[in-house]
């Protein structure tokens, strides 16, 4: 007889090839085939557990970066990616660093130096948020379940809801709102990464008028660079301890569920 469900032709009520049964199936005359893949069954297969960590994984990704947690989960390709533009990056920062230092100590009006030194330390900023993006959403992704196999294709060991450690320790050592995308208050979330964001680039403009008042002195310059440097510190340091606060909160256990409502473990 012939099953009802996928078609292969059976000797008895139940199909070999997926599992269905078949009371009222025709009877069917004739030889039963080999199965030689059975390819209902291989589609029902776990993949094979690594025994590598979400939690280990997503917290070199969020915590330190390099592309050590790329490396750990066995993706070297994008491991080595993520190291490149950590080096390009320091280099840029550094060279763009130093020309600045040495154009100050000129004072002049202008140079070519000064303009290098502006173009790499804008270049190697932008490489430096890029790749530190990439692998924050790829930590929140693996402490949030959403990456489950490692780079060879191998099971992760996953962890049974969010933990409120884990969320602690990124809001007192990291902040940026990293712990509230982790915990799904996306709106909150949203609100400190954008601080973070302004006050990074309020700084980083307030401290390169600063460098460049010190060549050519010049009170405007110095009154932009005070004001930014202010004005990013005014953000930052609140922000700061609003998220301190919160992790000693989830620490202490008294934030107790997510965004979406689900007891923390």
């Amino acid at each position: 007889m012939q099953c009802t469900n996928c078609g292969r032709k059976i000797k008895d009520d139940s199909c070999a090839f997926c599992g269905r049964h078949n009371p009222s199936a025709p009877p069917f005359q004739g030889e039963l085939p080999q199965n030689h893949n059975n390819e209902h069954n291989l589609q029902n297969i776990e993949p094979q557990a690594s025994g590598k960590n979400v939690v280990a994984a997503g917290l070199l990704a969020i915590l330190l970066g390099y592309g050590v947690h790329c490396f750990y989960l066995g993706h070297i390709k994008k491991a080595i990616i993520q190291l490149s533009m950590w080096v390009v990056s320091l280099v840029l920062l550094t060279v763009g660093a130093v020309m600045l230092i040495i154009e100050a100590g000129r004072y002049t009006d202008s140079s070519s130096m000064l303009v290098i030194g502006i173009i790499a330390l804008s270049l190697g900023g932008a490489i430096l948020i890029a790749v530190r993006i990439w692998e924050l959403v790829d930590g929140v992704n693996l402490l949030c379940n959403n990456i489950k196999v490692d780079g060879n294709q191998k099971s992760l060991l996953q962890i049974n809801g969010k933990s409120k450690i884990v969320a602690g320790v990124l809001a007192i050592v990291l902040g940026s709102g990293i712990y509230n995308f982790y915990l799904k208050f996306t709106a909150k979330a949203v609100i400190q990464l954008l601080i973070t964001l302004a006050s990074i680039i309020l700084i980083t403009v307030g401290t390169v008028l600063l460098v460049l008042s010190l060549s050519v002195y010049h009170s405007l310059d110095l009154f932009i660079a005070s004001l930014a440097i202010l004005i990013s510190g005014s953000l930052f340091l609140p922000m700061r301890i609003w998220e301190i606060l919160e992790g000693i909160m989830l620490l202490t256990g008294s934030i107790e569920v997510d965004g979406n409502g689900i007891r923390l473990v």
